[in-house]
């Protein structure tokens, strides 16, 4: 069985940009997601985390900004 892993980036950025990742791993499209820990909309992106337990996270690290 071979798998494809869909990573969404930057959950976190906006709310907008987080409800077409919902959307999108709704659909079965996405699978996954990186969360921009210091986003506008980090801790909108947090409850999605936790109220799509499906949804694989991970973490965006920026090195340079912020």
């Amino acid at each position: 069985m071979r798998w494809l892993i869909v990573t969404a980036d930057e959950l976190g950025r906006s709310s907008k940009r987080n409800q077409g990742i919902v959307d999108a791993h709704c659909k079965g499209i996405v699978t996954s997601a990186s969360m921009l820990a210091y986003g506008p909309a980090f801790r909108e992106a947090v409850k999605i985390a936790k109220a799509l337990p499906k949804l694989d996270i991970g973490l965006h690290l920026n090195l340079s900004e912020g």
